[in-house]
């Protein structure tokens, strides 16, 4: 199955502990929406979107394969012939447990995946 854009239900946050995905740094409201691929029962919520500091920052959630990741962003715009294109990269992601260290390949994947559904 492929990852879609839903709002979370209540009995969804209630199945993730999603009081517990907090992002003490954040500005934003708590997120009602995610992106998720229930078959593979992965998902992505957005906790952050720029700041004063940060103007083309954002900070995630990433569950996989029933651990939650904490990633950071950076967004650039760039012009090419054909208009502007927005590239994502990563600058940062927290310590890989190593149950999944040697399947980080398929993490970013399914991270890029993800990511990709979220901005559209």
């Amino acid at each position: 199955m492929a990852y879609v854009n839903e709002k979370i239900s209540e009995e969804d946050k209630a199945r993730i502990n999603f009081e517990n995905l907090k992002d003490e740094s954040s500005w934003r409201p708590r997120p009602s929406g995610w992106t998720v691929d229930r078959e593979a029962g992965n998902f992505l919520i957005n906790t952050f979107w720029g700041d004063a500091d940060d103007r083309n920052g954002k900070r995630y959630f990433f569950c996989w394969n029933g651990n939650v990741l904490r990633v950071d962003a950076d967004w650039l715009e760039r012009k090419e012939s054909d208009g502007l294109v927005y590239v994502w990269t990563m600058t940062g992601i927290q310590k890989l447990p190593i149950e999944i260290e040697e399947k980080r390949k398929e993490l970013y994947a399914d991270l890029c995946k993800a990511v990709t559904c979220e901005e559209l």
